[in-house]
């Protein structure tokens, strides 16, 4: 019996892969799937294409969690690529470290087609906080055991 790891090579590698189109295996197949810092494929969002101060972006921007200390390597394979002008964001205070766990782009009625909706941690404790006062404080809220 073929595991996962091996379909996922056998896709990728021989069947997928072609001129014009690149594979890339970032590990082995459980290291990724534990990895929880920036090098983990949750650390990435894109803008949606827009223009600003006149400079147009029509890919959009990639937005990665990272710091002057703590950057992932694939930050400089992004940079690399001259298309999207990767912003980074530090997400070192956050457990998972991942840049999708505070931002999300919407699609909205705007001039630009988007906004943009961030995590406000104060906000969430403070509707915690309200339904605790208000009687509700011993309702689960999530339908998994906390581990």
């Amino acid at each position: 019996m073929i595991d996962q790891r091996r379909w996922s090579t056998i896709l990728l590698f021989e069947h997928l892969r072609q001129d014009g189109v690149g594979a890339v295996s970032p590990g082995e197949y459980p290291a990724v799937l534990k990895h929880r810092g920036l090098e983990a494929g949750g650390n990435i969002e894109s803008i949606p294409p827009y223009t600003f101060n006149g400079k147009k972006y029509p890919a959009g921007r990639i937005v990665i969690g990272a710091t002057d200390a703590e950057t992932p390597q694939v930050l400089a394979y992004l940079q690399a690529q001259e298309a999207q002008d990767p912003i980074t964001l530090d997400t070192t205070w956050l457990s998972i470290k991942h840049v999708d766990e505070v931002l999300v782009f919407l699609p909205a009625k705007t001039s630009r087609g988007w906004r943009v909706a961030i995590l406000d941690p104060m906000m969430g404790y403070e509707a915690l906080s309200k339904l605790d006062r208000d009687g509700h404080g011993d309702v689960l809220l999530t339908s998994k055991p906390m581990a």
